[in-house]
This record gives C-alpha cells, sequence and structure tokens, in this order.
C-alpha cells in the first residue's frame, strides 16, 4: 500500500480532527495534559509507516491552511474537516470550557502553536520509538501509531481518541482485552472519550462489557450479604467466539 497514491481513510480522517480539538479543549481546560490518540491498525509493520504518513499529511493540511493567512482557506478546513466531530463532541459535552460551548471558530484558530508541537510516533520492536515517561508532558498532544507493542506493558498517557481498524484475529480473550485501551480510569475527561472501531472488534468489547457488568453484580450481592470472598462460586462469561487463555 503505498501511501502516496491512497488518501486517508475518511474515518482516520474524522477520528483525527476529533483528537485536535479534544486536545485543544484539554489545553483550556488545563486537563488533562497531554491528551493521547492510538492508531492500532495491525501487527504488521508496514500498515505503520502508513498510517503514519497519514497521519504527518494530515497534520500538514492543517497547519498549511492555518498559517495561509487565508480566512477562505481556513473556512474550507473548519466545515470541511471540524464541523462534523465539533458536532459530535458537542453531544457529550466534549467542547465545553467551565460550563459554556467553546465555539468551533474559536478552537479552530486556537490549534495552530500545539500543531507544531504535536507528536507523532510509531512505536514497534524495528524502530524501537518508545517513550520515556518525562516524554510524555513535553507535547500538548501525541498520537502512538502500533501493533503489538503497544497491546500491553505499555502506557499511553491521557488516552482520549483509539482508532482500531484490525478484526479480532485469533480471539484469545486476554490479548483482545488488553488492546482495550480506552477502558477504565478515564471519567475525568469521559466527554472526550472516542473510538473506530472493526465491528468485529466493536462486538467483543461490547460483550466485555455485559460480561463485567454480570461479575460485578454477582460480586456487589455477595457484598451486600456479607458473604465472605471464599464463598463465592466463581462464574466467569465468556463470548463463545473468544478463546480463553
Amino acid at each position: 500500500l503505498n501511501p502516496n497514491e491512497v488518501r486517508p481513510p475518511i474515518s482516520l480522517e474524522r477520528a483525527f480532527a476529533t483528537f485536535l480539538l479534544a486536545m485543544v479543549v484539554a489545553q483550556r481546560r488545563q486537563t488533562p495534559r497531554p491528551l493521547s490518540m492510538l492508531v492500532h491498525p495491525s501487527s504488521g509493520r508496514s500498515l505503520h509507516t502508513t498510517y503514519e504518513h497519514w497521519i504527518r499529511a494530515l497534520v500538514d493540511r492543517v497547519l498549511v491552511s492555518l498559517e495561509s493567512g487565508d480566512a477562505e482557506l481556513v473556512s474550507q478546513l473548519r466545515h470541511g474537516m471540524f464541523a462534523e466531530p465539533y458536532a459530535d463532541l458537542r453531544q457529550t459535552g466534549g467542547v465545553q470550557v467551565n460550563g459554556a460551548d467553546i465555539p468551533l471558530e474559536t478552537l479552530v484558530s486556537d490549534l495552530e502553536p500545539f500543531m507544531t508541537e504535536l507528536r507523532v510516533r510509531v512505536v514497534n520492536s524495528d524502530d524501537g520509538h518508545e517513550i520515556a515517561p518525562g516524554e510524555w508532558t513535553r507535547a500538548p498532544g501525541w498520537v502512538v501509531i502500533g501493533g503489538n507493542n503497544l497491546d500491553r506493558g505499555f502506557t499511553v498517557e491521557n488516552l482520549a481518541v483509539t482508532y482500531m481498524p484490525r478484526g479480532p484475529g485469533v480471539r484469545n480473550a486476554d490479548t483482545i482485552q488488553q488492546r482495550g485501551r480506552f477502558f477504565g480510569y478515564k471519567r475525568p475527561y469521559i466527554d472526550l472519550l472516542r473510538a473506530w472501531l472493526h465491528p468485529e472488534t466493536l462486538d467483543v468489547y461490547v460483550s466485555y462489557v455485559a460480561h463485567e457488568q454480570a461479575m460485578r453484580e454477582e460480586l456487589l450481592a455477595l457484598d451486600r450479604a456479607g458473604t465472605p470472598l471464599n464463598e463465592w462460586r466463581r462464574a466467569i462469561l465468556l463470548d463463545r467466539t473468544l478463546n480463553p487463555t
């Protein structure tokens, strides 16, 4: 796949635009900083390079328009790339700061200085481009691209937007669960969370939520009854399409 000959998927453009607006909102709120986007296309390293090229092309497109000083060009960017992501974020309160909506025009005009500081990093075993803990705070936002190296043991700081077009693969339950970095510990900025997932992968995560809720309800009933945990008859629900590991 030659990224120079193929335009980025519309869904990737939408996800990236959503992330950029969320990043500006987070900067205005002063939390969480930095904000991150995870691009998890496949285990194949060649695709990582393709997605990096596409993301950098989108960065250049936004910067060229903003730096041009051309009001018509900026207006086209605002309405062509950011209008729909803005409307979507607004539905969950994701464009509010101190209880008031920030206009789209303001968020887009605020983008320029952050775009030059945005970090785009491929993390895989070939490149070895790990991100040191001290690096995260040196940028307002990060786009982290990779495959298996991001499945486990790698923390994506303040993850807000996830783009995962890959399917569930061989359907090993623990591997799929570890890819779900968008779960957990994100309530303070839940209004900014978004994910673009392969339809089959989406079904798997929906099933996981149902299973976790069932287990939590059992544990809550146990707690309310004052029953010792060692008397709980463990029942782990698992989608039949997944492999227990």
